[in-house]
């Protein structure tokens, strides 16, 4: 449990970057960008060294998983749900666990924002209401959402 609250991102996880490419690209695309960075780094050409071997191993995990569809699929529902934990962690849980995963997860930005300042949303008076008529019920417009709402659908309770 220490390891999920203490969680780091870690660059070495995002295949897309790796590779150079992004989530849109497909397989002839994710290959052929593999064969062009994995020249660079191969064993064979830099025997002994380290940080290449550790680049080629790099290439190859991130080029396995994003071949295969259901390891991609896997990989993007991980990327997608901002899970504070690795992605081997990840993998290693039950399918059903993943799926409600996503609740527990840290949303950093609100999903839904407030379009008014807060100076029109709480300086109103019956009075500045008087002028206002309804004529059909298509002009009606929804209610703003209330603050406990706007909380709940942004996971803040």
């Amino acid at each position: 449990m220490e390891a999920i609250f203490n969680y780091e991102p870690d660059e070495e996880e995002d295949f897309y970057k790796i590779l150079g490419c992004n989530e849109h690209s497909n397989t002839v695309q994710i290959t052929t960008e593999y064969k062009a960075r994995v020249l660079s780094c191969h064993p064979d050409k830099h025997p002994g060294d380290e940080s290449k071997d550790k680049q080629f191993r790099l290439l190859q995990q991130a080029k396995d998983v994003l071949c295969d569809e259901e390891k991609r699929r896997r990989y993007d529902q991980w990327k997608n749900a901002g899970i504070s934990m690795s992605f081997s962690q990840w993998c290693s849980l039950r399918d059903s666990v993943h799926t409600s995963m996503h609740w527990g997860s840290v949303k950093t930005k609100p999903m839904i924002e407030n379009d008014k300042p807060e100076t029109t949303q709480h300086n109103l008076r019956k009075s500045d209401f008087d002028h206002v008529t309804i004529s059909t019920h298509q002009d009606w417009n929804r209610d703003e959402p209330s603050e406990m709402l706007r909380k709940f659908r942004n996971y803040q309770i």
